[in-house]
C-alpha cells in the first residue's frame, strides 16, 4: 500500500508514513533494536484532538537495503523502519478493553504500490489493536480504478501481513466477468485472491470491435 486516507462520519480517522532510523551499535541486528527503532517511528506529533490507535511496521531496511522483512540477526550499521501511523478521533470502546476500538461506517481510499486505485466502505468496523486486525461487517463494498468489485458482508484484515479473509457468500465482477463463491481468501505476499468452496465464474465475451 502506497497511501491510504480513511475516513469515519462525526469520527475523523487518519494514516500517515513515519520511518525511524536507528545506528547498530554492534555488528548484528537483535530484537531489541527491532524493537527500539519501532519506537523511534511511533515517536511522531499527534494531531489535536486524536491519539494513536496504531502503528504498522510495514518493512525494514538494513544499510540502504529495502523490503526486509525481519532484520534480526543481519550485519548492519545503520536500521531503519517503515511504519504506517492511524490517530482517530474515535474512541468507542467497551469498558476495560482498552485495545478494542469500534468504527461506524469507515470508508477508505487507498492507493496500491503499482498506482492502482481502491474504494472500501462498510456499515461498522472493529479494530483490535493487540492482534493488529480489522474487521468490517455490513455491507462490505470494495471497488477498483480497473473495475473490478466485490461485495461480501462480513471480511477481516490482518495488517501485519496484508492478509484478508471472509466467510460470508462473496460477489464480484469486473471487465473480465462475474464471480459468486462461500468466501474469500487474500494473500498480500503473492497477491493472489482464493475464492473457497465452489464458486460460479461467467466470463463475458469478448467485446466486438465497432466496424468502421
Amino acid at each position: 500500500v502506497e497511501v491510504a486516507y480513511v475516513s469515519v462520519p462525526n469520527a475523523c480517522v487518519r494514516t500517515a508514513r513515519s520511518k525511524g532510523v536507528l545506528p547498530i551499535s554492534g555488528s548484528e541486528v537483535t530484537a531489541a533494536d527491532v524493537k527500539r527503532v519501532q519506537e523511534v517511528g511511533r515517536a511522531v506529533p499527534v494531531p489535536s484532538g486524536h491519539e494513536l490507535i496504531h502503528a504498522l511496521c510495514q518493512q525494514y531496511a538494513v544499510d540502504g537495503r529495502d523490503a526486509v522483512r525481519n532484520p534480526v540477526g543481519m550485519t548492519a550499521a545503520r536500521l531503519e523502519a517503515d511504519l504506517c501511523i492511524v490517530t482517530a478521533e474515535v474512541a468507542m470502546r467497551p469498558e476495560g478493553q482498552d485495545d478494542i476500538i469500534y468504527l461506524m461506517m469507515p470508508e477508505a481510499e487507498i492507493t496500491l504500490d503499482d498506482g492502482e486505485w481502491m474504494f472500501i466502505e462498510a456499515q461498522q468496523g472493529l479494530y483490535d489493536r493487540s492482534n493488529e486486525t480489522l474487521t468490517l461487517d455490513g455491507s462490505v463494498n470494495m471497488f477498483t480504478d480497473s473495475g473490478f468489485e466485490v461485495r461480501t458482508e462480513s471480511i477481516k484484515f490482518d495488517l501485519r501481513d496484508g492478509s484478508a479473509s471472509g466467510d460470508q457468500p462473496v460477489t464480484s465482477q469486473g471487465p473480465w466477468g462475474y464471480l459468486k463463491s462461500l468466501g474469500v481468501r487474500y494473500q498480500a505476499a503473492d497477491q493472489v485472491f482464493t475464492f473457497p468452496g465452489c464458486p460460479t465464474l461467467v466470463l463475458y465475451p469478448e467485446t466486438k470491435k465497432a466496424e468502421g
